[in-house]
């Protein structure tokens, strides 16, 4: 019996995050590659860990994608739910009802904002350099990018602000002597 090759398996999951329509779909991927990761991690199998944790933040990211759609569908609360009406026809999902805490959602949230190409950028130089691929290193990624150019805006925007006038060393210092 021929065991199917990884990369298929790969795909096929990516495919599956891709055509997930629904939160519960795209946790159920996640909670799958999460059980594998840490079984390849306990089997010191790197190459199954890395590709887990690669499904398991792309279905971060596809989560992120879904909630605030499902939820501009009326299908999943905004916030703790509607507790003041007894309306059975209105019978919206929490996120945790759904077993997401959260810390996870606003997480998923932050990755959906993450254009694709720099989780792609992201994911193969941390394949490249052997680093862990998780959802906590990508966002920090980007917040120290984030810090980077605005550093870099200030620092030009400090360049082309001239001032209207000079102060000399001579006149702080005769000003500051009438002072006392």
């Amino acid at each position: 019996v021929e065991r199917p090759r990884p990369l298929l398996r790969y795909d096929a999951a990516r495919k599956a995050l891709a055509d997930a329509r629904s939160i519960d779909e795209v946790k159920e991927i996640h909670d799958k590659a999460e059980a594998l990761r840490t079984y390849a991690k306990q089997a010191n199998d790197r190459d199954m860990e890395v590709w887990a944790s690669e499904i398991r933040l792309r279905a971060e990211k596809r989560m992120g994608e879904l909630i605030p759609e499902e939820q501009e569908q009326g299908r999943l609360t905004k916030q703790g739910g509607d507790r003041k009406s007894k309306s059975p026809s209105t019978t919206l999902i929490r996120i945790k009802d759904l077993g997401i805490t959260r810390d996870q959602s606003s997480r998923a949230q932050q990755l959906a904002k993450i254009p694709d190409k720099a989780v792609e950028s992201y994911i193969a130089e941390a394949r490249e350099k052997d680093l862990p691929i998780s959802a906590r290193a990508i966002l920090k990624r980007q917040r120290q990018e984030a810090r980077t150019q605005r550093e870099v805006s200030e620092k030009e925007a400090a360049k082309k602000v001239r001032p209207r006038f000079k102060i000399h060393h001579c006149a702080i210092e005769k000003v500051s002597a009438k002072m006392l």
